[in-house]
């Protein structure tokens, strides 16, 4: 496949140019600096602190590869790549194997995630909650990347004029940020 082919699909600077794109980069962005300043202005770095430090500097690397992510649509080239080869090698009509495959490999990480949720229980229920929200917006980009048509459909329904990919992306960003700001108001007193 050459990189003209390429260009015909996805451009780097293409994301997606809807308010509601520009509004997900902007809050991705805005809650990943909330997330790492949280995590530098709070000082202790022994125990429970350093822990709950780690944390939102964890979520506030995720976030911001979410973000990056969106704004250049990178998992759309690769799926793009991907779709192309498929078309290349004739192997697209099998394209649901590998779909399922991807599939299959979610529903394993994520019994284990959910495993390790346990292990969560010793942190406060703030963090659980970042923790899920992260979790939900890196297999809701998975899932919407691997194009599969029944998660198509859902994600373009539209609920009282906002599709339902907005509000499921957003929402996780605002669970995010919400645990974000109750973590600081709670540490504050």
């Amino acid at each position: 496949m050459s990189p003209l082919s390429m260009q015909t699909w996805w451009s780097l600077a293409k994301g997606d140019p809807s308010t509601a794109g520009s509004l997900t980069v902007i809050a991705y962005f805005a809650t990943a600096a909330f997330c790492w300043w949280l995590s530098t202005r709070r000082g202790s770095y022994i125990g429970e602190q350093l822990r709950e430090n780690r944390q939102w500097r964890f979520i506030s690397t995720i976030l911001f590869v979410l973000g990056v992510n969106k704004t250049f649509d990178l998992l759309s080239m690769i799926t793009g790549l991907l779709r192309d080869s498929a078309w290349s090698y004739d192997w697209y009509e099998q394209r649901h194997k590998p779909q399922m495959v991807v599939i299959i490999l979610l529903v394993i990480i994520a019994s284990m995630i959910v495993l390790s949720f346990v292990r969560l229980r010793q942190y406060h229920l703030v963090y659980r909650i970042s923790f899920a929200a992260i979790i939900w917006l890196c297999f809701f980009v998975i899932l919407r990347a691997i194009s599969i048509h029944e998660t198509d459909a859902l994600i373009s329904i539209r609920f009282y004029g906002l599709r339902m990919n907005w509000v499921l992306e957003l929402g996780g960003i605002v669970f995010v940020m919400a645990s974000a700001t109750v973590t600081m108001i709670r540490t504050a007193l």
